[in-house]
């Protein structure tokens, strides 16, 4: 069987080096270790030697995850990873970032990584001894409408001579708490990660949803989300109808599945709109309100 092999930095060197950031950069999502300050992107030299760890075989997982929380409707088109891989084009076995629910029993995207070329030099200050950025795309953007969900990593078992390992910011004395630790899936069920040789779990891995900017294709001039104009829908949840009062001129409403597909459109010129949802099946979805001023996200349910 042809190798596969994920690895990250053995040993840090100097990030000082001036290059460019990752296209998506600014539409990162950074779990809770980078929002508490425990560590900053790009790294540091210092920040890298102090808060990071590379580790080979880590764990017996194959399968990693790092929760994420929110308390908004975000869309999410890809994953962001610091570490690198290095891959046999001919592979017969798949491995996958994904995004899960919270039950981390539900995919809700997926990206195939091992047949992407990724080689280990990438332009600095993004690449450190092996470790490097790496950005991929879903086929299309997808909803998140829950409190918690999970950045996950296939990998290949540790039995079959696989080498694995995920960067990862280790606990310290002066570290932040996080809500959730890091999970690997083995044998059948999920446990928290523990890092050899430190005999603690990771603060969190290194797998960053990309944020969708949720701005409609052709109307540039519609790039706020979530703007000033103040939008009120009832009721919510719905059974046959559904009414949108805004306090500017609402352009078109938009309802969508959490897969991020447009199940009813309609175009508005007027502060208020009544929506007939009788014929949309029962469920979870997500509101698109185009104003003059933005464009805001809200959640429905219909039922």
């Amino acid at each position: 069987m042809k190798n596969i092999i994920f690895s990250v930095i053995a040993t840090i060197v100097s990030l000082t080096a001036i290059g460019q950031v990752p296209q998506y950069f600014d539409s990162w999502m950074f779990n809770e270790v980078i929002n508490q300050g425990c560590i900053s992107l790009p790294l540091s030299h210092e920040e890298a030697l102090h808060k990071t760890v590379g580790i080979t075989n880590f764990s017996n997982g194959n399968v990693y995850a790092q929760p994420y929380f929110t308390d908004s409707v975000i869309s999410i088109k890809g994953i962001a990873i610091l570490g690198m891989w290095i891959t046999n084009p001919d592979i017969k076995n798949e491995y996958y970032f994904q995004i899960r629910d919270s039950s981390l029993n539900n995919i809700l995207a997926q990206v195939r990584y091992d047949t992407v070329p990724f080689s280990a030099l990438t332009t600095p200050p993004w690449n450190t001894a092996g470790n490097s950025f790496k950005e991929l795309l879903f086929d299309t953007s997808i909803f998140i409408n829950a409190n918690k969900f999970y950045t996950v990593m296939t990998l290949p078992d540790i039995s079959a001579n696989f080498i694995s390992g995920v960067m990862s910011f280790i606990t310290l004395p002066d570290s932040c708490i996080v809500t959730e630790k890091s999970k690997m899936y083995h044998n059948g069920q999920w446990t928290e990660i523990t890092v050899p040789n430190f005999n603690q779990p990771p603060l969190a891995l290194a797998l960053f949803p990309i944020l969708d900017t949720l701005t409609y294709q052709g109307q540039n001039d519609i790039s706020v989300i979530n703007s000033e104009a103040k939008i009120n829908i009832y009721p919510n949840p719905a059974e046959n109808e559904i009414n949108f009062s805004s306090s500017v001129e609402i352009t078109k409403i938009e309802i969508l599945n959490l897969l991020g597909q447009i199940i009813y459109t309609k175009d508005i010129k007027s502060t208020n709109a009544k929506i007939d949802v009788s014929n949309i099946t029962k469920g979870n979805y997500i509101a698109k309100t185009y104003t003059k001023k933005g464009v805001k996200i809200n959640k429905l349910i219909f039922q």
